[in-house]
């Protein structure tokens, strides 16, 4: 075989490697269990399938506490602040998706993949956030973030 050859055959064979790990990827989706993420919260159950963290499913319930408390002012930094001065450790990029994700109102964590969302086998969550506490944090969130794409665009008008 020339190098040309080896090339290529080599190449062929990273390409079946790609499709079988894509497809045991979008299978294991298909039947709703989870890859290799899941939200803060949940583990994986002996079944395979997400369940309920009692332990982190009390710190979300707190973060969102803290963000209501705070008046969204501040965002997930004053809600790490205050999680901080409890004793409890996250970072912001995962405060703010605690803060942002429904999956602690209704329970229903998606996955996205290769350009397809899939849900997950619903969670049953115990001490999940109360709607109406989700729902006025996000308004919040949002009141917070408007001023900020406002200056931005008129910025961008400006030009």
């Amino acid at each position: 075989m020339t190098t040309d050859d080896e090339m290529m055959a080599t190449e062929q064979e990273r390409q079946r490697i790609c499709e079988r790990a894509y497809s045991a990827v979008e299978g294991r989706l298909a039947s709703g269990r989870p890859v290799h993420s899941r939200p803060f919260g949940c583990r994986l159950g002996a079944d395979g399938f997400l369940e309920a963290s009692p332990d982190e499913l009390a710190v979300v319930r707190r973060a969102h506490e803290l963000f209501a408390e705070n008046g969204g002012e501040g965002g997930s930094v004053a809600v790490r602040d205050g999680l901080k001065a409890e004793g409890k450790h996250l970072p912001r990029s995962e405060l703010a998706q605690i803060l942002r994700d429904p999956c602690y109102v209704n329970g229903q964590v998606t996955v996205s993949f290769g350009g397809a969302v899939y849900p997950m086998r619903p969670v049953d969550l115990p001490i999940a956030v109360p709607p109406e506490l989700f729902e006025a944090n996000q308004r919040r969130a949002e009141a917070f973030a408007a001023p900020a794409i406002r200056k931005r665009r008129s910025c961008a008008a400006r030009r």
